[in-house]
């Protein structure tokens, strides 16, 4: 049996979700905003309720100091340190940013599956040098999301790929950058004019050798080859009518 190809690379993500101050049971000293709409292009379309969507795994994203310079490099090496402080705790954390009130802000975007222990993970890093905005109360805001992180995948055929960690996502490559505006408008053309319109969009892009791929990762629980054959051809269409960005 021919055995599948499996990819690597650092790369990034860029979305647009709705944020807002992190309500957390147990006080916190940091400014923790909280993505209030997972995955938007699928569970809004399937109109699920707050207390369903609790099920899926929620992002927090700490925001640091602006006056704190910090790189990738920074946050992968303060990372491993900080999980060997909590050695029993399981989390993911990454370098992203988000645009609040005007200004581009660095966060480091959190998951875990024990939410009592985010406070915990913030000290951590505190201890080792990260400084966090204060705590304060943020309304719910909507915002270009970028993040930073390590893409494993598994080609399922020319040019599709699945996510090897995060269930239900897959990845397309695309034949250009499209920039987000660009993305969001082909992508509501495409909802508009087919019937497949239960799924979530967004851009990314993944580093190799020759040069740099760009991606379309989808997120869809019910996503299947074909479906993803006919959203590869779809957006290809699209994109192909729009002139690249250099």
């Amino acid at each position: 049996m021919e055995k599948k190809c499996e990819y690597g690379s650092i790369g990034y993500i860029v979305k647009k979700e709705s944020l807002s101050t992190y309500q957390s049971e147990i006080a916190l000293k940091q400014l923790v905003l909280e993505d209030m709409h997972p995955y938007p292009g699928y569970y809004e379309f399937f109109n699920i309720p707050r207390n369903e969507i609790e099920l899926v795994p929620r992002n927090l994203f700490a925001v640091l100091s602006s006056f704190k310079h910090i790189c990738e490099d920074d946050i992968i090496r303060i990372t491993q340190h900080v999980k060997q402080r909590v050695p029993d705790l399981e989390f993911d954390a990454v370098l992203g940013h988000i645009t609040l009130f005007n200004q581009i802000k660095t966060v480091i975007r959190i998951k875990t599956a024990d939410l009592s222990r985010v406070g915990e993970i913030l000290e951590a890093y505190e201890a080792e040098g990260v400084s966090f905005d204060k705590h304060r109360e943020i309304k719910e805001f909507k915002t270009i999301i970028r993040i930073r992180k390590f893409l494993e995948m598994e080609e399922m055929e020319t040019d599709i790929y699945k996510d090897l960690e995060q269930e239900n996502a897959y990845y397309i490559k695309l034949p250009q950058e499209v920039p987000w505006d660009q993305f969001e408008e082909i992508t509501k053309v495409i909802k508009t004019n087919f019937e497949y319109k239960s799924f979530d969009a967004a851009v990314g892009l993944i580093y190799i050798k020759q040069g740099i791929v760009d991606l379309l990762r989808i997120f869809d629980i019910d996503a299947d080859i074909e479906k993803l054959r006919i959203l590869k051809d779809r957006y290809e269409r699209e994109i192909a009518q729009f002139e690249p960005q250099y």
